[in-house]
């Protein structure tokens, strides 16, 4: 079976929906960075405890630098690349709070 994630385990609200997922394909990393900085806000006003960045696949450059901008920022618990079924390394699933 699948590795159960102890965001899913812990609060099903952990489902990728419209509203929790920022797609950044094709952002240039400055942008990118600016869009989540903001939709982390939302969903901190929101009360929503993880979003999905999808920046696909791509050369990498900005699922690196997504990642390593959002390990510096206080309002980050956690951060990991998604499950197979959430999209795999092409989604970073962010828990904020």
């Amino acid at each position: 079976g699948r590795e159960p994630s102890a965001i899913a385990d812990r609060d099903h609200t952990a489902m990728r929906t419209v509203d929790n997922t920022l797609d950044l394909r094709g952002e240039r990393v400055d942008d990118a960075i600016r869009m989540t900085e903001k939709f982390i806000d939302q969903a901190l006003q929101a009360d929503r405890e993880v979003i999905f960045l999808l920046h696909g696949h791509g050369t990498g450059v900005l699922r690196a630098a997504l990642r390593e901008h959002l390990a510096g920022l206080v309002s980050v618990r956690s951060l990991r690349a998604g499950v197979p079924e959430e999209g795999g390394d092409a989604v970073t699933v962010v828990e904020v709070g």
